[in-house]
């Protein structure tokens, strides 16, 4: 890595067992129960967890003035990515809540979802 590449910190988390991450700068909060949210899952439509709420957090996060609270899954952690490896999602690439997933990145061995944060707060507010 060079020093003139950005890093840029990602949470990292599940929408069921789907890996997902957004930029941490933007999150604000996480708490445990009670889970009185949206789901990540949901929104993504996705198949929530199998265990159901044993491993899941009450994710905050704010964009503007805009603030919002999603339920994700664990387990949760900060991986730090080069922007050079932030992957776009190809514009054919056609899903629902289609402005909500903007790119992908590599991370421990797994793909990860990068969500768009502003798309998020709007669909969970």
């Amino acid at each position: 890595m060079t020093t003139s590449e950005e890093v840029i910190p990602l949470l990292r988390f599940r929408a069921g067992a789907v890996p997902c991450a957004v930029a941490a700068r933007e999150v604000r909060g996480l708490r445990g129960a009670p889970f009185d949210r949206p789901s990540l899952s949901q929104l993504l439509g996705t198949f929530p967890a199998a265990d159901g709420a044993a491993d899941s957090w009450v994710l905050r996060l704010a964009h503007e003035q805009a603030l919002a609270e999603i339920v994700v899954q664990g387990p949760i952690e900060i991986t730090d990515v080069n922007a050079g490896d932030v992957l776009r999602r190809p514009p054919a690439l056609v899903l629902p809540h289609d402005h909500l997933i903007f790119g992908f990145a590599r991370c421990a061995q797994e793909l990860v979802i990068l969500l768009d944060i502003p798309t998020l707060v709007e669909l969970a507010a």
